[in-house]
């Protein structure tokens, strides 16, 4: 399918700005198309013939989306911060011993995995939103 949008609308934007505009048409369309086969997922519940999906169904996944109630796009990058600062936490809670504290090498290594924890996990929280 293709989506052409009518020239008279773009007049001041320049091709950086159409690029962009391109870009985020395509993603919304994807967007669009998922959601609305989860939601004909959803409603086909017991038979088990082609999926169907309906303007009815597209219509809600408008709605959705532009009422931002769709599941949003979790990108990769997100989820690969959440595991690290999981992996680093559970390293920080590991090296954690009261008596290998004393030691400065130790004690180095723990504050860089706790700062590294606290830095994924605030990253990921931003990246988030």
């Amino acid at each position: 399918m293709q989506i052409e949008i009518d020239k008279n609308k773009t007049s001041g934007f320049n091709a950086q700005a159409i690029a962009k505009l391109e870009k985020s048409v395509d993603e919304y369309v994807d967007d669009l198309i998922s959601e609305a086969s989860r939601i004909e997922a959803a409603s086909r519940s017991s038979h088990s013939g082609p999926p169907e999906v309906t303007s009815s169904m597209v219509e809600n996944a408008r709605v959705l989306l532009r009422t931002g109630l769709g599941r949003p796009r979790k990108g990769v990058r997100l989820k690969l911060l959440r595991v690290g600062a999981t992996v680093a936490g559970l390293i920080a809670g590991l090296l954690y011993d009261s008596e290998d504290l004393q030691d400065g090498t130790h004690m180095a290594a723990f504050i860089v995995v706790v700062s590294l924890a606290i830095l994924l996990t605030t990253l990921s929280v931003f990246k988030e939103d």
